[in-house]
């Protein structure tokens, strides 16, 4: 019994040394964790649909959102978490991209509430925060990566979100569950409000393309065969220079469901904020299944 003040004083100097925002990152298990699922609330309202598939789309994950600097792409854990557990405890699976342009051929059928999850940008926080909630439900998930991240913010000057290393790469990837797709090399951001790809001339283009596949290979990854369009915006120089160089799905940002026969290279997603409510995500799903 003496040696329980010992302990007591030893954990509130490891709070103190080790900050929540920290320890929150290495001690959440790493992708493939097997865990308990959290209990999720089943939707009846959720209609049988024909067969059409959904695709969401996240950036980045925090611990609690700052109302100092609110970020509408910076979604709390909580929020996704409860989000994954919806979708689990209401049927949904997801798939890969082979599964998507297999259905989009029409070699597959796929089950009614199908949805493919990816992400913009590799930010860290999908590696520490999203992965562990993932691999709770055994989800699939899709990364779209910059190969050069910007590592200062243009607007504030201060150094920008961490984005995710080689080896934290290689570990999603040999996970089983996750992929990585195309988001440009370095040309992630904005002339005038414009995507600066919009402005490339096909051999720029074209070696933003090859330089991120060297990038994939030198990390000893699979090749990406998905793109999705910065800001979602794109051209025909744009278009016909992804495909020429054997890209075969492209995803924009434009809302919308994915049936058989679209155009594999403009593919619209769902874009989830931190603005998005509870009840809005679900009338959203309600809304394209029904």
């Amino acid at each position: 019994m003496a040696a329980w003040p010992g302990l007591l004083l030893l954990y509130i100097c490891l709070c103190l040394v080790f900050p929540a925002d920290a320890l929150a990152g290495r001690l959440l298990p790493l992708p493939g964790a097997d865990q308990h699922p959290q209990p999720a609330t089943r939707d009846s309202s959720i209609a049988p649909r024909d067969n059409r598939v959904i695709v969401l789309t996240y950036h980045h994950l925090v611990l609690a959102a700052d109302p100092l600097q609110p970020n509408p792409m910076a979604l709390p854990v909580s929020e996704f978490a409860w989000q994954m557990g919806y979708l689990h405890q209401n049927g949904f699976q997801s798939i890969t991209l082979q599964q998507l342009q297999a259905y989009l051929r029409g070699e597959l059928d796929l089950p009614e509430k199908s949805v493919l999850i990816t992400f913009d940008d590799g930010y860290e926080s999908n590696y520490l925060y999203a992965a562990p909630v993932m691999a709770r439900y055994r989800m699939h998930g899709v990364i779209f990566l910059i190969g050069q991240p910007i590592l200062t913010n243009p607007v504030t000057g201060l150094p920008a979100l961490p984005h995710l290393t080689g080896l934290q790469l290689q570990r999603l990837q040999r996970s089983g569950y996750w992929e990585f797709g195309y988001h440009t090399y370095n040309h992630h951001y904005q002339v005038n409000g414009k995507s600066v790809l919009l402005s490339l001339t096909a051999q720029e283009l074209q070696q933003d393309l090859q330089n991120f596949q060297q990038l994939m290979s030198s990390l000893q990854l699979p090749p990406c065969r998905a793109v999705a369009y910065p800001y979602g915006q794109y051209n025909r120089t744009v278009l016909e220079e992804v495909e020429r160089q054997g890209y075969t799905l492209g995803f924009t940002v434009t809302p919308g469901v994915i049936r058989p026969g679209q155009n594999p290279l403009l593919l619209s997603r769902f874009t989830i904020s931190s603005l998005l409510t509870r009840q809005q995500f679900q009338a959203l799903l309600n809304r394209q299944v029904s």
